[in-house]
């Protein structure tokens, strides 16, 4: 179905607003003329650290099919009852976007500055949709000066709240100019709809379909969604369990050293406790070698930014067949912890680490010593302070730790991390996509490591550790 053709609303559908204008259909198309020509002119030289966006057909509102919503300080078009489900968010002030491009430096290297002001914008959004699946929607698409366009794709169609959060401006969540500024997210409620929205998917997954994904939610279902699996008559995430007592360890040796920052330590003792039958969350814990029967060790390594590993890797893995690795938060943190690195320092280092370890796995092999397997962990997310928890315990602890982890920096890296592993063909968990979603629900430790999301990284760990070799 065309997303021109008008929709018959769901009877389950609530559809809030006005229908637009012929004035503002005129003004829509006239954006969209504008604008088009300049996303098309953005040069591929201009994006460092993405992979060129998929600029296709840009979605176009329609009065048949769309409400338009005059909010404080933004435009919203929603068109999500249609065959291709989006929203535009347009802020009022032109001007104040044309004067942020021109005035703020958002990076002294001039390929990174056009490229976060030319595909990403001045502003920064949180979308988070909650239903039969949990997901959070990123701008698919940028029209300068003051144009964001959100793509949505949910992997189970059904009745969703949504809430739209206006979280920076003036380029606040990606510039990286002055080392002593950390990013201040102010999240400000733009839409937060105790409606309900109907969302058909352009891609269904039945809901009794939905179990098979269980222990896989991160590669056979959407990306960055959390799907709540039915098991009988409850909901649950039920995740990959495996205990000690499964036989297929003992199959043969498995020494596991995983290695990083803080968030893999917090990574290693869940995976620890889920290989011990325990699914539940708890603090990292100090013990820093795990036994499982009588073949099977799992050991952690402090090495906040990988350089123990580079500097000795023969000395530092020998010892072990299977290496789960990742630098985390690390880089993005306060510049009094070593933080604030720039978009290029953190690629050119992530660079040298795989180069350093894929030419140690080649070496190894050659040396006679059995395969060994590479798993990159990339940044988990970074909670946001929800409206009206600025005075709370939880949201006081977030903001003293936030340095520069903004949600667009974290999936920034997140992207360049996962190209730059595929190049060298090493396994990759995304585990920003995993935790998005529960940002705007933390503890009073301020992290997103006790969320339901961290249960599906552990899952996609497990998987590509494959201690059971299956498939082999």
């Amino acid at each position: 179905m065309d997303a021109t053709e008008p929709v018959k609303p769901s009877a389950a559908t609530v559809h809030v607003g006005t229908h637009c204008t012929l004035g503002t259909v005129i003004w829509l198309a006239t954006l969209v003329i504008l604008n088009i020509a300049t996303v098309c002119i953005i040069s591929n030289r201009n994006r460092p650290h993405l992979q060129p966006l998929q600029v296709a057909t840009t979605p176009v509102p329609s009065f048949l099919t769309c409400s338009y919503h005059k909010l404080d300080g933004f435009d919203v078009t929603d068109c999500l009852r249609t065959s291709r489900p989006f929203l535009w968010v347009t802020r009022k002030g032109r001007d104040e976007c044309v004067a942020a491009a021109a005035s703020v430096r958002a990076s002294m290297d001039e390929d990174t500055d056009a490229w976060i002001k030319n595909t990403l914008g001045p502003d920064a959004f949180h979308l988070q949709f909650d239903g039969p699946a949990r997901l959070v929607a990123a701008p698919s698409r940028f029209l300068p000066p003051c144009t964001y366009i959100f793509e949505v794709s949910v992997p189970l169609d059904g009745i969703y709240n949504l809430t739209l959060l206006h979280v920076a401006t003036d380029f606040g969540a990606m510039v990286e100019v002055g080392q002593k500024a950390d990013f201040v997210p102010r999240a400000r409620v733009l839409v937060r709809s105790r409606d309900v929205f109907f969302v058909p998917p352009p891609r269904k997954v039945q809901l009794e379909e939905a179990s098979k994904l269980r222990c896989d939610r991160l590669l056979g279902a959407e990306k960055g969604s959390f799907v709540k699996v039915w098991m009988g008559a409850k909901v649950s995430p039920e995740p990959f369990l495996m205990h000690r007592n499964d036989s297929c360890f003992d199959a043969r040796v498995h020494s596991v050293l995983f290695a990083g920052d803080t968030r893999m330590k917090e990574l290693y003792a869940w995976v620890a406790r889920r290989l011990r039958g325990d699914p539940a969350y708890a603090p990292a814990e100090s013990k820093s070698l795990h036994t499982f029967g009588s073949n099977l060790t799992m050991t952690w390594m402090q090495d906040d930014f990988l350089r123990g590993i580079m500097s000795d890797p023969i000395a530092t893995l020998d010892a072990h067949d299977k290496l789960v690795f990742g630098f985390g938060h690390a880089p993005f943190l306060r510049a009094a912890e070593e933080g604030h690195w720039k978009m290029n320092q953190i690629k050119t280092h992530l660079k040298n680490v795989l180069e350093v370890l894929t030419s140690y796995a080649a070496d190894r092999h050659a040396r006679g010593l059995p395969l060994f397997q590479l798993v990159l962990t990339g940044p988990p997310a970074f909670p946001l302070c929800a409206p009206a928890t600025e005075e709370t315990p939880a949201c006081s602890e977030i903001q003293s730790k936030v340095g520069w982890r903004s949600s667009d920096r974290l999936r920034t890296s997140t992207a360049t991390w996962k190209a730059l592993a595929s190049e060298r063909d090493v396994a990759f968990v995304d585990a920003f996509a995993a935790t998005v979603p529960w940002i705007l629900e933390t503890s009073v430790e301020g992290t997103v490591v006790g969320s339901p999301g961290m249960q599906a990284v552990v899952d996609e760990v497990l998987h590509r550790i494959n201690l059971c070799d299956v498939g082999l």
